[in-house]
């Protein structure tokens, strides 16, 4: 599935819409990203054309989004957020579907395995993670650096 495809994942009873953001959607992926206080969010230039890897979950409005890397044999998710406004049942949903929507295009891409950053703020994310049986390996520290 090329990554400028739509997703075949809709909006029915509750469930976010997931889709690729556009390139013109920095400036709301930025906004999304600044909701929970992400570092990115001010860091980079968010002006500049997004690269076709990030997909965002859409309600009446966007709430949320993560950042999918194909790679092989290894794809990466990063980013994962979603707006805190949601209710807790909303909120549980859109991580659920971004991350499917996620594997799902790694997968498609030919990735074999998974591999992606969860901060130690996010416990509640890890037992999510770890109970679909993901595991966790090598800790260390998240480096970010202008190029």
């Amino acid at each position: 599935m090329p990554l400028t495809q739509e997703l075949s994942i809709s909006r029915m009873s509750g469930k976010p819409l997931i889709r690729w953001a556009y390139p013109y959607e920095g400036p709301l992926i930025q906004s999304i990203l600044q909701s929970q206080n992400v570092a990115l969010a001010d860091m980079a230039d968010w002006t500049l054309p997004l690269g076709p890897y990030w997909l965002v979950a859409v309600l009446d409005e966007p709430v949320g989004c993560v950042m999918v890397n194909p790679g092989q044999p290894v794809g990466r998710m990063e980013w994962l957020t979603v707006i805190p406004t949601l209710g807790k049942k909303q909120y549980a949903t859109t991580i659920r579907d971004l991350c499917y929507a996620g594997l799902n295009t790694l997968k498609s891409q030919g990735s074999q395995f998974v591999a992606g950053y969860v901060s130690d703020t996010y416990e509640g994310w890890k037992q999510i993670i770890e109970n679909r049986g993901l595991e966790a390996h090598e800790a260390g520290t998240l480096y970010l650096g202008r190029l």
